[in-house]
């Protein structure tokens, strides 16, 4: 009787010690989140020149507009990060708490134009190979010397620069700058994340090959979406501008956002994985 017990007592033991294992290693488990917070565009960084025209085709107000860019930026830039990470988008969380912290980000950091994470792994890629080039064009240039020594076929001005200006343009993104980097730690508890992807500016530009076109409504549109990643040590992970130029024929709203839309979503999330 007494070694029935002592058994019984020894597989309850087990059984407690065993029970306890499980519950540490899922709360260990547990603290690795693997997911992304996507924080929504501020009204503030969003620009068009065609609005007015959108309005009136689509029959919908300024606002309305906006609103309907803004939730199908996050709605497409949700789906395509889903395949690949945990996601929460907190634009589509209407609670007031979830809300105020939407508010709150917007008021704690600033934004600035910097090199793209993408030029900037180009160039580390290709080395030196742009300043290389413009080296040898002024070598090349300047050895065409004519007869008298003193009259040298300089550059013509913006020929050098040419390439630097087309690279600053394409790949300058808008960047968000922490007014406290411990900022972000508190957002990851609360959101149980890794990672936060701002939507930091949008664009839709017309395009005019020549001054002239304006007249003959010969154009294309581009869309601009910038974006940045950071982690909850409030460190840039990446950071870049998707574009996406369609044709100009058609003013319907949710055509022009079919057109565009899945396709930097899904620039953004290639780049994050």
């Amino acid at each position: 009787m007494r070694l029935l017990i002592f058994l019984l007592i020894i597989i309850i033991a087990n059984l407690s010690i065993a029970q306890n294992s499980v519950i540490e290693l899922e709360k260990s488990d547990s603290v690795k989140h693997n997911k992304i917070l996507v924080v929504p565009l501020n009204p503030k960084l969003y620009f068009s020149d065609s609005d007015h025209i959108l309005e009136e085709y689509n029959e919908r107000t300024s606002d309305q507009i906006f609103y309907r860019w803004r939730s199908a930026i996050d709605i497409n830039t949700t789906v395509y990060l889903m395949a690949l990470n945990k996601v929460q988008s907190m634009l589509m969380d209407t609670s007031w708490d979830v809300t105020q912290d939407i508010k709150a980000l917007y008021q704690s950091v600033t934004y600035g134009y910097e090199t793209s994470s993408r030029a900037r792994l180009e160039e580390e890629a290709n080395g030196k190979k742009f300043f290389n080039k413009v080296k040898d064009k002024v070598s090349e240039l300047s050895e065409k010397v004519t007869e008298d020594k003193s009259k040298i076929n300089h550059p013509g001005a913006g020929e050098l620069g040419e390439e630097k200006e087309k690279i600053d343009n394409e790949f300058k993104f808008m960047n968000v700058t922490m007014a406290r980097p411990e900022m972000l730690q508190f957002y990851a508890e609360k959101y149980e994340c890794d990672e936060f992807l701002f939507i930091t500016q949008f664009e839709l530009r017309t395009l005019y090959p020549t001054h002239a076109d304006r007249w003959t409504n010969n154009y294309t549109r581009q869309i601009a979406l910038h974006y940045a990643v950071y982690d909850q040590r409030s460190q840039l992970k990446y950071g870049d501008v998707v574009r996406v130029t369609f044709d100009s024929n058609s003013n319907d709203l949710e055509t022009i956002i079919r057109n565009t839309l899945p396709f930097a979503a899904q620039k953004i999330a290639e780049s994050i994985r």
